[in-house]
């Protein structure tokens, strides 16, 4: 099972580091999150919110010097992962993605949550493109785990 991973919410939320929200605010809220590849200089991370693979205060003295990174989108298979543990359990799944305008993340976890919709026929797969990103993408990410504790 996934770290975070609240066994007794109705449904899981799932999400990706890009939304921004620290490790503590994604555990508070029970959401599961998918890592954002990142490579700088031609090495390649994954963003996680727990800051493995690149911490924060590395990734802001890079943009400080000024050095180019590029972001992409985790792949099917990350966000089949990540999905698998909630829906093996008999959790439904809300995915809450970053917006289709500007990356890839909505429609390469489009393709893998599809996939599992065949995989998993009894649970329900419901998947929202926010249209946003960063802060405003947590925002509705925090405000969903708000009213699934609600009811």
């Amino acid at each position: 099972m996934k770290e975070g991973m609240p066994m007794d919410k109705p449904y899981a939320i799932m999400t990706e580091a890009a939304c921004d929200l620290p490790r503590e605010r994604f555990e508070k809220a029970g959401v599961l999150v998918a890592p954002l590849p990142i490579t700088i200089n031609g090495v390649n991370y994954q963003h996680h919110p727990d800051e493995t693979g690149l911490s924060y205060r590395a990734f802001y003295r890079l943009l400080r010097d000024k050095i180019q990174g590029v972001t992409g989108a985790p792949s099917p298979e990350t966000y089949a992962a990540t999905a698998r543990a909630a829906l093996e359990t008999g959790q439904d799944v809300l995915y809450l993605g970053f917006t289709s305008q500007l990356s890839a993340c909505y429609q390469s976890a489009k393709l893998a949550l599809e996939e599992l919709k065949q995989k998993f026929p009894l649970r329900k797969i419901l998947m929202v493109d926010t249209l946003s990103g960063a802060m405003g993408q947590g925002l509705l990410v925090e405000l969903a785990a708000r009213g699934r504790e609600a009811g």
